[in-house]
């Protein structure tokens, strides 16, 4: 986990503010399932590659509802919408459309999802691979030699494999007493 945080820091640190696309992340659950307007302040994935979130002019950290016009005024260059809240968000621009046209994002094709990893606990494996994802689509030239989905499958392996070692040594353990 530190080679990842490291590395994601190394490739992203030096980017100045004017060379960073505006982001946000919308969909997040909190205690349920939400739309577009669920997001964070200080929001972990992005600090992760320096993102800039427009949440941060909040001066919030951590879970948060907005106000869907407040989203209009931020107008972020790139929207991430975690799967969990993607079938509101789709149900909600079908109801307004007028409303999510007026985002750049949108009209430029800059709205993408990313897998939820917080779920009674953190996925760790997917969170790390939620981030070098956002990298890749932030900064593309930092993250060219990055594959996501071949990062997802490696990351879930190590973890996982981590697991099953330290349950099978429990269950051993267990059986010798």
């Amino acid at each position: 986990m530190e080679i990842c945080k490291n590395d994601l820091d190394t490739r992203t640190k030096d980017i100045t503010d004017d060379k960073k696309p505006s982001a946000y992340v919308g969909g997040l659950g909190m205690k349920g399932t939400h739309g577009i307007e669920s997001t964070q302040g200080n929001y972990s994935l992005f600090n992760a590659v320096h993102a800039k979130n427009v949440v941060d002019e909040t001066g919030k950290t951590g879970s948060l509802l907005i106000d869907k016009e407040k989203l209009i005024q931020w107008n972020p260059d790139k929207i991430f919408i975690d799967v969990s809240g993607l079938q509101i968000f789709q149900q909600d621009y079908q109801k307004s459309k007028d409303y999510y046209n007026k985002l750049s994002a949108i009209k430029n094709g800059e709205i993408y999802s990313q897998l939820p990893y917080n779920f009674y606990t953190t996925n760790i494996d997917t969170a790390i691979a939620d981030a070098y994802y956002i990298g890749k689509v932030l900064y593309p030239e930092q993250f060219k030699d990055i594959d996501p989905e071949k990062r997802l499958m490696r990351y879930t392996n190590i973890f996982l494999a981590k697991i099953y070692m330290q349950r099978w040594l429990k269950h051993t353990v267990g059986l010798r007493n």
